[in-house]
C-alpha cells in the first residue's frame, strides 16, 4: 500500500499519522511514493482526471448540501455502471471483493521474539536507550518498538511490528527522520 497527501499526513515532526501506526498494528506495509512525482500513483492520478473531468468542471453546486448529493450519484455511477478501460470496460463493483481480513475490535498485541531490545514510547514520543531520549513518534505513544542493531556502526533501526520507522544514530545521539 502506498500512502501520501493530506488524508495520510500527521503535522508532527515524525510524520506518522494515526492511520499509518493503526495499519502498520493491523500488520499492512506502509510505503510512500516521492513527493511530487505523480507517475508513481498512476491509479489515483487517473482517478482524479475523471473526478475533474466527470463531475467538477460539469457542476456549480447550491450549497454543501447539492454537493453531497451530486457527488454521491456520480460515486455510485463510476463504480456501479461506467466502465473502465483498465478493468476490461467493467464496472469496479463487478470486480470487487469483500476483504476476508476481518475489522479487530482491538488492536492486536505486538509480540516481538525474546531477548529483543524492545522499549515503550512515551506520552511525549521519545524512548530511552542508554541514557539518552531518541524521539520517535507520538502517535507512538504507549505503543513497543523494537531496536535492532544495523550493519553501520552506532545505528540501530527502530521497528514497530514489522515496518522499519525511524533508525537512531548513538554517536551522534539523533533520531533520523521518517523511513519511506
Amino acid at each position: 500500500m502506498e500512502l501520501h497527501g493530506a488524508p495520510w499526513s500527521s503535522r508532527e515532526r515524525s510524520g506518522y499519522s494515526n492511520l499509518e501506526i493503526w495499519l502498520i498494528c493491523l500488520g499492512i506495509h506502509i510505503s510512500h511514493s516521492r513527493p511530487f512525482h505523480p507517475q508513481t500513483q498512476g491509479k489515483d492520478e487517473r482517478f482524479h482526471r475523471s473526478l475533474k473531468e466527470e463531475l467538477l468542471d460539469r457542476n456549480l453546486f447550491k450549497d454543501l448540501k447539492d454537493a453531497q448529493r451530486t457527488f454521491d450519484e456520480w460515486r455510485c455511477f463510476y463504480n456501479h455502471e461506467r466502465p473502465h478501460e483498465a478493468l476490461g470496460m467493467l464496472s469496479p463493483a463487478s470486480r470487487y471483493q469483500n476483504s476476508k481480513r476481518e475489522y479487530p475490535e482491538k488492536l492486536p498485541y505486538i509480540d516481538y521474539p525474546s531477548g529483543s531490545v524492545v522499549r515503550r514510547v512515551c506520552c511525549k514520543g521519545g524512548i530511552r536507550y542508554e541514557g539518552t531520549r531518541y524521539f520517535i513518534s507520538e502517535s507512538m505513544k504507549g505503543l513497543l518498538v523494537r531496536l535492532i542493531e544495523s550493519q553501520r556502526d552506532g545505528i540501530f533501526d527502530v521497528y514497530l511490528a514489522h515496518q522499519k520507522v525511524k533508525e537512531i544514530d548513538l554517536i551522534n545521539k539523533v533520531a533520523a527522520k521518517k523511513i519511506v
